[in-house]
């Protein structure tokens, strides 16, 4: 099943790295959504893997963006590449429920190490 997870807010810029490390991705539930922290470590080139579908990321750039509870039913696989590297690949469960958040929050606390 391939479907998109569409990056909400603005772009924010800062300045690159010396030394960038790999990138960061964490999911936490918020209101009847999602909200995905992402820090590229002071990478440029970054995007935000959805399935098939890729949103760029501002160099450099840490915070939240807010995921809608609208996505389609089934499982979400996420993940932020960067030329230096990628974070770990979460799975976020839809539509929200207290199984689904279970098991978001079991991909998330592992770091996607046992698939889901």
């Amino acid at each position: 099943m391939a479907s998109t997870i569409t990056v909400a807010g603005s772009v924010f810029t800062a300045g690159q790295s010396l030394a960038a490390g790999a990138p960061t991705l964490s999911i936490r539930t918020a209101g009847t959504g999602w909200l995905l922290h992402i820090n590229t470590s002071g990478n440029t080139g970054c995007g935000l893997i959805s399935g098939a579908s890729s949103s760029g990321i501002a160099a450099g750039w840490e915070g939240d963006y807010p995921v809608s509870g609208s996505l389609a039913p089934g499982q979400h696989r996420i993940q932020v590449v960067c030329p230096s590297g990628k974070s770990a690949k979460l799975t976020l469960f839809a539509p929200r429920s207290p199984i689904n958040d279970l098991r978001t929050q079991f991909s998330n606390s592992t770091q996607g190490m046992f698939g889901s």
